[in-house]
């Protein structure tokens, strides 16, 4: 694997949370922060079918997203820039699958579980999403400021 994709899926990794930016039926953008998981470049999250992001992906599935570290100063930045297609999940074992990863990411998920089918409950009420990536820019300010490279996806 190359140093590139290397390090893009280690920054994706190591964070929680995309910010996913749709267009509103006014044809403006909307940004919503959603926790995820990704399986490499497949981005999956849940969310409410009347949130105001998930009724601008059924208007239109393009979107585009941002995932960054955290961090105090500016030549600390690490994160990627991604645009692609979100679809929803329809697959009962594709769903399984996604909160088998969810449950491995997220430790207080186990907990909902738990709780008298609360996770169950959640998930009855939510859709699960698939972000898909068709391109995707990575910064490392350590490399110089507003530097950003290309990850050609396959």
């Amino acid at each position: 694997m190359d140093t590139l994709k290397s390090d893009v899926l280690a920054l994706v990794a190591n964070q929680n949370e995309m910010t996913l930016a749709t267009i509103s039926e006014k044809n403006l953008p909307q940004a919503a922060t959603v926790f995820y998981v990704n399986r490499n470049f497949e981005f999956f999250f849940f969310s409410s079918s009347r949130s105001r992001h998930a009724k601008n992906i059924d208007r239109s599935p393009w979107a585009a997203a941002t995932i960054s570290n955290g961090c105090n100063c500016w030549t600390d930045i690490k994160g990627v820039q991604m645009e692609g297609k979100v679809t929803q999940i329809h697959s009962s074992i594709e769903k399984g699958k996604v909160v088998n990863m969810f449950s491995s990411k997220f430790p207080f998920i186990k907990g909902f579980i738990k709780e008298k089918g609360k996770m169950l409950s959640i998930i009855k009420e939510s859709n699960i999403y698939l972000f898909k990536v068709d391109v995707l820019y990575y910064t490392d300010n350590k490399y110089g400021f507003g530097q950003r490279r290309e990850l050609v996806l396959e």
